[in-house]
């Protein structure tokens, strides 16, 4: 609970952010970000404000029919952000890509890394999410949070509906394109770097590698939080309920770390708004400085910033009898050239006529 409830408040803090600094995260990879980061503070509102007190007392809080309600938007919710890694991987590996190929120049290279193209891409998560609904209820398997079970079950004697099929038949799919994507993408990237051909120590490169950092961690939370249903099932007990709405906590409240921990402009701007964030360690001194956009993106990793700073201290100075004797002998040189000698004829004075 009170992780959930931590994570809750840093994502809404991340994506009051990103939405009042629009200017400086105009990226495609921040559009992916606002939908799922909607999605999962819908999803987290949900678990705090149903699941918990049902959970507590063991009973339906707000009555059965708000229960069921509530239960279809988290069918929707729960579907909608976990088809939402799809265009994520797609986005990463057209953006990654961009700087040596033209794959990104293509019709669906636009679809998955322009605006507002992108929106069309996720709109259709969100109503394969929302078809679901139907499919399940039409076909008589109802949703519902069961405060015993402490988790959301489905109230079918037979799990063979067309709803539910199709739901396990995504659940399957998407996991296979989104390896795939990411497979494809690092091997892409290992036969550049073999063959040479990609640029270096290009910031965007580097921004671009930063933002599939956070992709790649977002997709195996949300991953274990899917699988965590078909391993989880078999525990005895509460055992296994208790660790699929763990499984489900955490890969929803990770996220906004996530985002923090690697986007240093991101970490500026929360400063900016948060003055008690400014003792945090973890912010460093250059995020407050105000960027454009390009920018923000382009920003170096702490990494980067790390050897910078190693390299500035690896410059040693003289010592400062080193000083004193370069001093000194420029001291010497100098007379030597301003002084004349001794048996050199001295220049007349004549009076001016």
């Amino acid at each position: 609970m009170t992780f959930l409830i931590i994570g809750l408040i840093a994502y809404i803090i991340v994506v009051v952010t990103i939405f009042t600094e629009k200017r400086h995260f105009r990226h495609s990879f921040y559009t992916v970000v606002a939908h799922l980061a909607v999605g999962d503070i819908s999803l987290m509102v949900v678990y705090v404000v149903l699941a918990v007190p049902c959970t507590v007392t063991g009973t339906f809080v707000y009555g059965e029919q708000v229960s069921r309600w509530m239960a279809n938007l988290d069918t929707l919710l729960y579907n909608s952000t976990f088809y939402f890694l799809l265009p994520l991987g797609l986005n990463r590996f057209f953006a990654v890509t961009s700087s040596f190929t033209t794959w990104h120049k293509t019709f669906v290279g636009r679809l998955f890394t322009k605006l507002p193209h992108i929106h069309f891409a996720l709109g259709a998560c969100w109503l394969i999410g929302m078809g679901l609904i139907p499919l399940t209820k039409l076909s008589g398997c109802d949703k519902i949070f069961d405060p015993t079970a402490m988790h959301f079950l489905y109230e079918c004697v037979d799990y063979n509906v067309i709803g539910l099929r199709i739901a396990v038949w995504f659940g399957y799919l998407v996991p296979i394109l989104v390896f795939s994507v990411y497979c494809s993408l690092l091997c892409v990237l290992k036969a550049q770097s073999v063959a040479q051909t990609a640029p270096r120590g290009s910031m965007r490169q580097r921004a671009e590698k930063l933002m599939l950092c956070q992709a790649m961690i977002i997709v195996v939370a949300t991953m274990h939080n899917n699988f965590a249903f078909w391993v989880y099932s078999d525990v005895p007990g509460i055992a296994g309920p208790i660790l699929m709405t763990v499984a489900t906590i955490v890969a929803r409240s990770i996220n906004p770390f996530v985002y923090i921990m690697f986007n240093s402009t991101l970490r500026g701007k929360i400063k900016q708004r948060i003055p008690i964030f400014r003792l945090c360690c973890w912010c460093s001194n250059d995020s407050t400085t105000g960027r454009s956009e390009s920018s923000s993106m382009w920003s170096y990793s702490l990494r980067d910033s790390v050897r910078s700073i190693r390299s500035r201290r690896s410059v040693r100075r003289p010592p400062p009898d080193l000083i004193l004797d370069a001093m000194s002998m420029a001291r010497l040189n100098v007379c030597e050239v301003d002084t004349p000698p001794t048996n050199s004829p001295q220049p007349s004075l004549r009076p001016l006529v």
